[in-house]
């Protein structure tokens, strides 16, 4: 594992020091890594990676001083929003970290990329343009942050997450048919609403990032 870079974001909190480091594997994946160093930590608090003579390093998206570190640095559509309040990283995902700030105004999940790609990301840039083109289908994209890294051939720009307005009462759609199915009732209703929806996406998509000619 190499280093490529290591980002300091500016810290609200004086006891808390908030940084990205971004590690290339020998396969060439780049990986974030977001840390929070503090001299104290509480006993059994989350995402405690280790015990150093500096203090308790952190995996920053359980701390609070991450999340407002990275809001401050971001790039906002339309005014930054103010204190998040409390948040909640969950876990079980692969490549990503997602962080619920349920009392943020409007309410937003924070989505840390922990493996990285050159350009810009789809799960920022497609639902950038489709709420652009006016298509309400997709969660509004609040804040996004990019970082850079020496590449092939010189440096290389990605994205490091996105803020997008929470949607509350939100279920995973294979989960919620496996339910039903489970508990003998139809899918049906909803399959049709999904397939309605997905050919109004398709349709917001060829007006929103029109194919090149």
């Amino acid at each position: 594992v190499d280093r490529l870079a290591v980002a300091d974001l500016p810290s609200p909190d004086d006891a808390a020091c908030v940084q990205v480091h971004l590690l290339a594997l020998d396969s060439g994946t780049v990986l974030q890594v977001p840390t929070v160093l503090r001299a104290e930590v509480e006993p059994g608090a989350p995402g405690v990676i280790a015990r150093l003579e500096a203090g308790t390093l952190v995996d920053g998206p359980h701390d609070p001083a991450f999340v407002r570190a990275w809001l401050a640095a971001a790039r906002h559509d339309g005014p930054p929003p103010g204190d998040p309040g409390p948040h909640h990283a969950l876990g079980g995902e692969q490549s990503n970290t997602s962080v619920l700030v349920p009392d943020a105004d409007p309410p937003a999940i924070l989505k840390v990329f922990r493996s990285l790609i050159v350009g810009p990301n789809p799960d920022v840039a497609v639902p950038i343009a489709l709420s652009r083109a006016g298509w309400s289908g997709v969660p509004r994209p609040l804040a996004w942050l990019a970082g850079r890294w020496p590449g092939v051939g010189g440096t290389a720009v990605g994205h490091l997450g996105v803020l997008s307005e929470l949607v509350r009462g939100a279920r995973d759609g294979f989960e919620l048919a496996c339910d039903l199915a489970g508990e003998g009732r139809s899918f049906g209703d909803l399959a049709e609403d999904l397939g309605r929806t997905t050919a109004q996406m398709h349709r917001a998509l060829r007006e929103a990032l029109p194919a090149a000619t």
